[in-house]
């Protein structure tokens, strides 16, 4: 039996057991694709330990659908246009919103030190 300590939990185990996967975190489980349009939410969830892919600019909306697929991501955009396309609806989530801050309402290129 040895510790085992990761992510500031202890555990004990025998050497040459697996570790316990059923305390993952969300962090661990979800995989993200992010369009250009939202860059930089896919900064901070890149921050915030999420696997977090961010889609290079000018991209077509049918190769997005084919990397989601291809590496199990969930595909984070604006576009409605893109669930469209054969096969989205299984890996895209359209989000909604102007793009405010939700504490004082101001848009994100009106307040300093923000690059979205």
């Amino acid at each position: 039996m040895r510790m085992v300590e990761a992510a500031g939990v202890a555990e004990s185990r025998s050497l040459g057991t697996k570790p316990n996967t059923a305390n993952l975190t969300m962090a661990n489980q979800l995989r993200f694709l992010c369009d250009e349009m939202l860059t930089g939410l896919g900064r901070w969830l890149r921050i915030a330990g999420y696997d977090t892919a961010i889609a290079d600019r000018g991209c077509r909306d049918r190769d997005l659908v084919e990397q989601a697929l291809a590496e199990h991501r969930v595909l984070l955009t604006r576009d409605r246009r893109l669930v469209e396309i054969r096969n989205a609806n299984d890996r895209a989530i359209v989000l909604e919103g102007d793009g405010r801050c939700l504490r004082c309402r101001a848009r994100p290129a009106s307040l300093p030190g923000l690059d979205f």
